[in-house]
């Protein structure tokens, strides 16, 4: 893959966490209800997100990590994320800080963005416009990440998935066209496909 493209494709992908990352945010999670927190430990963290185009909002205390959460493909995102109950812009000592979000894509750990100096910030916010590419649509993926300083350690996971079908995905159809090809070679072979019930 040339640079061009490797840079392409990593902006797609850290579109797609931050897409989820201030939402869902394992990096960043809230003390909510005792029931629902993708943060560990409960409350150490918190995030939310608000979809301007879709009105969708989604916030770490409302979600457990076995949850999917569903997004468009394009949208713009509003984010919060901060330590504990801070809210931006607050800040503290300027302190070592260390920490990563990564997306699990067809059983590999992607790193989509990660940090490692010092920083004041113990709360943020942003926004970000992102639209990301069709072989996304549709599949369930793992988003994981954790941050970590001296009197903080967070860490959380959840699932998202982009919205659409999965036969609007490209790689379902070329997957398809590639189970035909290798049943009509292990008819050719001569090797059973099926056994038929009697």
């Amino acid at each position: 893959m040339n640079g061009h493209k490797a840079r392409v494709w990593s902006r797609a992908w850290r579109m797609a966490v931050l897409t989820v990352g201030a939402a869902a945010v394992m990096v960043v999670g809230s003390g909510g209800a005792a029931s629902a927190d993708v943060v560990t430990p409960p409350g150490a963290c918190y995030g939310t997100g608000h979809w301007e185009g879709s009105g969708q909002d989604e916030s770490s205390k409302d979600h457990v990590p076995s949850d999917v959460i569903k997004v468009p493909r394009e949208d713009t995102v509003d984010w919060v994320g901060g330590i504990g109950d801070n809210k931006p812009p607050a800040e503290g000592p300027q302190r070592p800080i260390a920490g990563a979000v990564q997306l699990q894509v067809a059983g590999k750990w992607i790193t989509i963005d990660s940090w490692s100096k010092p920083g004041s910030k113990l709360a943020n916010s942003g926004k970000h416009h992102y639209n990301l590419p069709s072989v996304l649509q549709g599949v369930k993926m793992k988003l994981k990440g954790f941050h970590a300083e001296a009197s903080v350690k967070c860490a959380g996971s959840v699932y998202v998935q982009v919205e659409g079908s999965a036969t609007g995905n490209p790689l379902f159809w070329a997957g398809g066209a590639l189970a035909v090809v290798m049943a009509g070679v292990l008819v050719y072979a001569g090797k059973p496909t099926f056994t038929r019930l009697a």
